[in-house]
């Protein structure tokens, strides 16, 4: 797998490292992280109080003050090894009767325009992203994981097929 997969170059670049995702988890929901995410990070961060169990195989990272990310310092400390959940963004999994789809949110990202180029240029990567989560996909689309983004507006770009 590459390393530079998901919005990468799109959130490396980000100008505006006031108001992004990363220090907005008031507004959207904190990250969700995997077992295997969850011992990669803290294998490789001094940080191990950064996780909270939500389900029996999925983590949220937990918020600092004022809604921020433990691991933004003007800038991800853990890109390069970041969750799933988090190079997913602005696209994410949701479930509706019993089929899952991928979609893109119409929260506003302060870096690009969300364009039908960008879905274009992304959704490779990202069909990738969502086969990942292919084993824990229930638990990831549960109603207690996404409680904040189930209420913002998105556009669904297409049915995932699920293994």
């Amino acid at each position: 797998m590459k390393k530079e997969i998901g919005t990468y170059k799109d959130c490396s670049n980000c100008k505006n490292k006031n108001n992004n995702c990363c220090t907005d988890f008031v507004n959207i929901d904190n990250p969700l992280i995997t077992e295997k995410e969850l011992e990669i990070i803290k294998l490789r961060s001094n940080n191990k109080e950064f996780y909270k169990k939500i389900t029996p195989h999925l983590y949220n990272i937990k918020t600092c003050e004022n809604g921020v990310c433990p691991f933004y310092k003007k800038g991800c400390s853990i890109y390069l090894y970041r969750p799933v959940d988090c190079r997913l963004y602005p696209f994410d999994i949701i479930r509706k009767k019993d089929k899952y789809y991928l979609i893109l949110y119409k929260y506003p990202c302060n870096n690009v325009e969300v364009t039908k180029k960008f879905i274009d240029d992304n959704i490779n990567d990202v069909e990738l992203l969502a086969n990942n989560l292919a084993e824990f996909i229930e638990e990831y689309t549960c109603h207690i994981c996404n409680q904040k983004l189930q209420k913002k507006e998105y556009i669904v770009i297409k049915e995932l097929i699920t293994k």
